[in-house]
């Protein structure tokens, strides 16, 4: 595996861990009850909803990009610190891992991936990672802004998004068996999978693994597998060569395939 993380399979969702379960039952009713103590007007709120889009080709094992995906940012810079918002602060950090989570339950359901992980350290050696920051989120409204690149260094795109939802998102008579938010983690996810369609044919999606394989692999012989891989000025990482036929044969450079694995 490239680290220890969550688990997810390539043919099924992975469960969500049993705290965060938990948490995903009671989140709806402190954020709103949060959100009507504090708000004296009303917001308007939309009701579309956008639905997922699917991978409808058939791709191949070896072009399946796998994806990491950081806790997400709290984004709590800008608010005061001060004693009565410290339980809105705990809400917040653990709304991270849930948001974190909940993306990467949708992103596997596309389809169009490999393994999806919540990654909570280094994302260097995953073939696309995803990183992302809370910047509102009070029980009607959600916005978080979202910086996805791949393993060559290169940004697909930095984007905000945005979903507002009614009181009648949270009644358990109209309530989806989604999150109420579930519009918001579907357009990432439609995102990241209309540029891949767009933007990487089979050679790009082959470079891309292969780059986070050598750079996962360097990790642990630096010396032996530098050759490979040149980091030009603005941070972009170029394949210079594959490695030799023997050096993939050699027993050193099996063990980390099969670390990666």
């Amino acid at each position: 595996m490239l680290m220890k993380a969550v688990t997810a399979t390539r043919s099924r969702k992975a469960p969500l861990p049993a705290f965060l379960h938990y948490f995903l039952l009671a989140l709806p009713s402190l954020l709103l009850v949060g959100s009507l103590a504090a708000c004296s007007t009303q917001t308007v709120s939309t009701t579309a909803f956008t639905q997922i889009d699917t991978e409808k080709s058939r791709i191949s094992e070896d072009e399946l990009l796998d994806v990491g995906i950081a806790i997400f940012e709290p984004g709590l810079d800008d608010i005061p610190h001060k004693r009565e918002e410290l339980t809105f602060a705990d809400v917040r950090l653990a709304e991270t891992q849930f948001v974190s989570y909940q993306l990467a339950q949708t992103l596997q359901g596309t389809g169009g991936w490999g393994i999806v992980r919540v990654i909570p350290n280094d994302l260097s050696a995953v073939d696309v990672a995803v990183h992302g920051t809370i910047l509102q989120s009070d029980g009607q409204t959600m916005v978080v802004k979202v910086s996805v690149k791949d393993s060559s260094g290169k940004l697909w795109y930095d984007k905000e998004y945005k979903e507002v939802v009614g009181k009648y998102s949270y009644d358990s008579r109209n309530r989806r068996s989604e999150d109420a938010f579930q519009g918001l983690y579907n357009r990432i996810a439609n995102d990241m999978l209309a540029y891949r369609q767009h933007n990487l044919d089979h050679n790009g999606l082959l470079t891309i693994r292969t780059i986070s394989r050598l750079q996962f692999a360097r990790t642990f012989a630096p010396q032996a597998f530098d050759q490979y891989l040149t980091t030009s000025g603005k941070g972009l990482i170029k394949l210079n060569r594959l490695p030799a036929s023997d050096d993939l044969a050699s027993p050193r450079y099996s063990r980390h395939l099969i670390a990666l694995h």
